[in-house]
């Protein structure tokens, strides 16, 4: 079966489709720790009875493209629904980022200490 160009996903910052996933984020339960576990992990999305469930909690995948623009495609489970994309907080974490990084080119897609402190930051700055 050969791939639609039309369905692959592309940067929606600027359009790009080379591109890296750098990990998840998920936000614990616990909203007055303000703590994000960022984690690389295979099994982001299950498929459960013809239904696509998520594991356990809601997944943020970060992405970078090849041409250093970072985003975030978000799955948020709720009432055995998923929601794609309707997570106000992973846009702004999307916009904090790219606004640190915009003068900042990187070839690398490796996450590093300053990426996780800079998110960490920005979920701090929620308090």
């Amino acid at each position: 079966m050969e791939m639609q160009e039309e369905n692959r996903l592309h940067c929606p910052i600027c359009g790009f489709g080379y591109l890296h996933i750098l990990g998840t984020i998920q936000l614990k339960a616990d909203k007055q720790t303000g703590e994000a576990l960022f984690k690389l992990e295979e099994n982001i999305l299950q498929f459960s009875s013809g239904h696509l469930t998520l594991p356990d909690e809601n997944r943020h995948i970060l992405f970078k493209c090849e041409q250093g623009d970072y985003f975030i495609k978000s799955f948020d489970g709720k009432d055995n629904k998923v929601y794609v994309d309707e997570n106000h907080l992973m846009d702004e974490l999307t916009l904090y980022l790219n606004n640190i990084y915009k003068d900042i080119f990187s070839s690398s897609y490796e996450v590093d200490e300053a990426l996780l402190k800079h998110i960490q930051t920005f979920l701090d700055t929620l308090g």
